[in-house]
């Protein structure tokens, strides 16, 4: 597996600048959305995001529901779920708006 996608680095270096112009958000926030986003990507073996299927998704969300916390050895917590999920939607959203 790569260790990163250039394509994909730059993107969210665009997405981080977006959150933190456009949106106000606190560093704290930007960065518990971008470890989700580095989450999802992990579980597609670092593909293009210009790749995304929806099976890729469903994937990444039957990982988190499957898949112990690694820090602790629990399986991650509903609201946890809910909101890696909704920092990668919220992303996808936002790329496809994007040009190019």
């Amino acid at each position: 597996m790569r260790k990163h996608h250039a394509k994909n680095e730059r993107i969210k270096r665009k997405y981080r600048l977006w959150l933190q112009d456009a949106r106000q958000r606190s560093e704290h926030s930007i960065d518990q959305a971008l470890a989700a986003i580095a989450a999802f990507e992990a579980s597609t073996g670092k593909r293009d995001f210009a790749a995304f299927h929806i099976e890729q998704a469903r994937a990444f969300k039957r990982t988190l529901l499957e898949k112990p916390n690694l820090d602790t050895g629990k399986p991650y917590a509903k609201a946890t779920i809910k909101a890696r999920l909704d920092a990668t939607k919220a992303f996808f959203l936002w790329l496809a708006d994007q040009p190019g």
